[in-house]
């Protein structure tokens, strides 16, 4: 009898032990996810910031642009209104496409989260970047596990034209 509850509390730990463990690595991907957040955040009002800076330059002036996004992106684009949405799977096909965007509003989607839109001081062209998933793979799940973050760089170029902003990527 000795000898089995022996073998209960040994099984007890081990399962404290997991569950443990589970908690610990999903408060690490919770933290990665929230830290992705607040990074595709902070680089969407830079380049709001930066596109209001590049409407006050004269037509012909160009400038090259590092912009990155987080998995956490769906898409980036520029709308005609704040309120002109499109649904998340739609969002990645126009990113995998290229697809042009033009209006006076940026607007950034995030995964899982409504849309935020900021007005710019002029009208702007653009494709639709965002972040391309890739394919899963185990090194992918541990490194989301880990905290890792997965982040896509552009190469931008701003050209301004007469009437609006003309951004191209490299």
């Amino acid at each position: 009898m000795k000898g089995l509850i022996n073998w209960v509390w040994i099984l007890a730990g081990i399962l404290a032990g997991l569950l443990l463990l589970v908690f610990f690595f999903q408060h690490l991907y919770l933290t990665s996810k929230s830290m992705q957040t607040k990074k595709s955040l902070e680089e969407f009002e830079n380049l709001a910031e930066k596109l209001n800076n590049f409407c006050l330059k004269i037509t012909g002036s160009e400038e090259l642009l590092k912009f990155g996004v987080s998995e956490e992106t769906v898409a980036i684009y520029a709308a005609n209104s704040k309120y002109e949405k499109y649904e998340e799977l739609e969002l990645e096909n126009f990113v995998k496409e290229s697809r042009e965007s033009e209006g006076k509003f940026l607007c950034l989607k995030l995964r899982d989260r409504k849309l935020n839109c900021k007005e710019l001081n002029c009208k702007v062209s653009m494709p639709f970047l965002g972040y391309l998933s890739e394919k899963f793979s185990l090194s992918s799940l541990i490194n989301k596990l880990m905290g890792r973050t997965s982040f896509t760089t552009f190469n931008l170029i701003l050209k301004k034209e007469v009437d609006k902003i003309k951004i191209e990527k490299r």
